[in-house]
């Protein structure tokens, strides 16, 4: 045991060297494929570089442990945040070496040993390199969730996480009301993924991770708080339905109703509500939008829904 802590430690050193290295070499924010390469930052043509010659057998893990991982910038564009990213499980033509790569980024994890997470803008431009720690997985999601910083995040325990622990707002900055981008938006959309435990849309049958989004249901501009159960995963479309008051929720009912001037088919939902869902949003987030929904319905003097039926 002791043996095994002082090789993750002695890793964790040697990645901080790395770091110091490659600040005398370049900035981490346009550093050149060659000083990745020749530093072996990242190294090859995959998303994941483990290093095993380097990294197998520390912490006794056999498949090594990540050192890197790549986002190109387009695929996954929306899954990239300020704060952190969600990273998919790799899924290509060779299984078992994905799988190596799963288990060795899930060492990086269990460690909390620093990776570098590189960033293509364009294609032939300089690398963006972030110092990123492996915080979460899910093995059925096929997605990682990764944060961006100095330090890791303080973990949570099972006695933090509880369903009376809901927030539905909180004080934001002004800063962060005015963009809808809020500091911890990479966390709240895995935590929102995590808690319906599927990538797709409530409202309709689109499964491309690409085009999903986590909607809060208390707006940021509102102060809506980064809990769970104040977000609901939704397309694009019908993210952008929701936040123009196109469509509501009822909050005891789950019924999906639309404007006036609207049906659900006009907006390509097919669903008429969310008690599909096997988790469902908090009681009190739906409340509440549902409660401006009407006012602003009776402020413009149109009847609150049209019948969809």
């Amino acid at each position: 045991m002791y043996e095994e802590l002082a090789s993750v430690e002695q890793e964790k050193d040697r990645r901080n060297q790395l770091w110091a290295e490659l600040a005398k070499k370049a900035e981490a924010s346009s550093a050149p494929a060659s000083v990745l390469n020749e530093l072996k930052i990242f190294y090859g043509g995959r998303g994941i570089w483990v290093d095993k010659a380097t990294t197998q057998g520390v912490g006794n893990s056999e498949y090594g442990v990540t050192v890197g991982l790549l986002h190109s910038g387009a695929a996954y564009a929306d899954d990239l945040f300020d704060d952190g990213a969600i990273y998919h499980y790799p899924k290509t033509r060779t299984p078992g070496r994905d799988r190596s790569e799963v288990e060795a980024t899930k060492a990086a994890g269990r460690h909390r040993l620093p990776l570098f997470f590189t960033i293509v803008p364009q294609r032939g431009q300089n690398r963006i390199v972030k110092r990123a720690w492996v915080e979460k997985w899910d093995d059925y999601l096929g997605l990682f969730f990764v944060s961006f910083g100095d330090q890791p995040e303080q973990p949570e325990t099972d006695d933090e996480i509880g369903e009376d622990d809901f927030v539905l707002t909180i004080h934001r900055s002004s800063e962060e009301r005015r963009v809808n981008r809020p500091k911890r938006a990479a966390r709240f959309k895995y935590d929102v993924l995590q808690y319906y435990g599927e990538s797709r849309c409530s409202m309709c049958s689109i499964r491309a991770s690409q085009l999903l989004d986590a909607a809060h249901i208390v707006d940021v501009s509102a102060g809506g708080s980064d809990h769970k159960r104040n977000g609901l995963i939704l397309c694009a479309s019908h993210h952008r339905a929701y936040d123009a008051q196109l469509i509501a929720i009822h909050p005891n009912t789950y019924e999906i109703l639309a404007a006036s001037d609207v049906s659900l088919e006009d907006l390509g939902i097919n669903s008429n509500s969310l008690a599909h869902l096997l988790k469902k949003p908090h009681i009190k987030a739906l409340s509440w939008r549902w409660d401006r929904w009407q006012a602003r319905s009776k402020f413009e003097g149109e009847p609150i829904a049209k019948d969809n039926s």
